[in-house]
């Protein structure tokens, strides 16, 4: 159901990937880049807050504060 899915997100648009390019194996992987358990050191690598922040100025570019 993830193929089915993936086209009615943002994440083709965010990524400037052809949906019909997006195949499962692809998203997984990119997926890794997200967030990531490293099991050599035993941690969880969590790159959330970076995507959120650059969606954040993204978003202010488009709608920018008017003083």
């Amino acid at each position: 159901m993830l193929e089915n899915w993936i086209p009615t997100t943002d994440l083709p648009r965010l990524m400037e990937v052809n949906p019909a390019d997006l195949t499962r194996t692809l998203f997984l992987t990119a997926m890794d880049f997200v967030c990531y358990e490293d099991r050599t050191i035993g941690q969880i690598h969590d790159f959330t807050h970076k995507i959120d922040d650059v969606l954040y100025k993204q978003w202010r570019n488009m709608h920018p504060l008017h003083g």
